[in-house]
């Protein structure tokens, strides 16, 4: 691997984590949506119709966003769009039809036309998914669709 292909997995997978540990998301979120239905007995969350999430400097919108939590804890986060996007004020920006959070394992998947973006770097594929507590990353191309990086190179 390149010191270029390094640098990029590196740089969106501490992006993501920036985005996605449950300490990013700590303190006051304010979400909207079109619809909200709690169920406490199975501690699920689900949120329809132009949701966005907002905390920090960070925007999540999605058609629909289910949360999962246990005791009072959210543990997994689902959100689904046509494309549900996840935006910071530093200037990254990901995509997908589909962007799943567990928030135990640190781990997220981005599925289904993935696009993760920061300045002019950028790394597409099927599906990306982050090890967030080790910093690891890959995509996945699916039939004719192939892992696409871009990045500038040194002239």
């Amino acid at each position: 691997m390149t010191s270029h292909h390094k640098h990029l997995n590196k740089l969106a997978a501490l992006a993501l984590g920036a985005l996605l540990t449950s300490s990013a998301w700590a303190g006051e979120i304010t979400i909207e949506a079109d619809f909200s239905e709690f169920d406490q007995a199975s501690g699920k969350h689900l949120l329809e119709g132009n949701v966005v999430a907002k905390q920090d400097g960070m925007v999540l919108s999605a058609d629909k966003i289910e949360l999962t939590s246990e005791e009072g804890v959210v543990t997994l986060v689902l959100a689904k769009g046509s494309p549900t996007t996840l935006t910071t004020d530093e200037g990254m920006r990901g995509q997908a039809k589909q962007i799943t959070y567990n928030a135990l394992s640190k781990f997220a998947t981005f599925e289904f036309d993935a696009l993760v973006e920061q300045g002019a770097r950028s790394i597409a594929g099927e599906k990306i998914d982050a090890d967030l507590t080790s910093d690891f990353l890959r995509a996945e191309g699916k039939n004719e669709k192939r892992v696409k990086l871009s990045f500038p190179v040194a002239e």
